[in-house]
């Protein structure tokens, strides 16, 4: 599951923040026992539109979880 919220700026600029969570087990059995580990991640970035026009987008984000950070650049948008 995640929700992203999104908040425009200025002209071409956006941001936007984020969270998720999921559960991952190695059987559908065994997915609501202590058998499963659950995954949280939270999150935001920057965007500058690069063409209004078609939505294209110029993205840096960053998420965190429990043990990581990730780092993306990226053209265009998830959803």
């Amino acid at each position: 599951t995640q929700a992203e919220i999104r908040y425009h700026w200025k002209d071409r600029w956006n941001f936007a923040g984020f969270i998720g969570a999921a559960n991952v087990a190695q059987s559908s059995a065994d997915f609501f026992t202590k058998k499963s580990r659950s995954f949280n991640t939270i999150g935001g970035g920057v965007r500058y539109v690069l063409d209004p026009d078609n939505r294209t987008s110029l993205r840096f984000d960053m998420g965190f979880a429990e043990r990581s950070v990730s780092v993306y650049f990226l053209v265009g948008e998830a959803f």
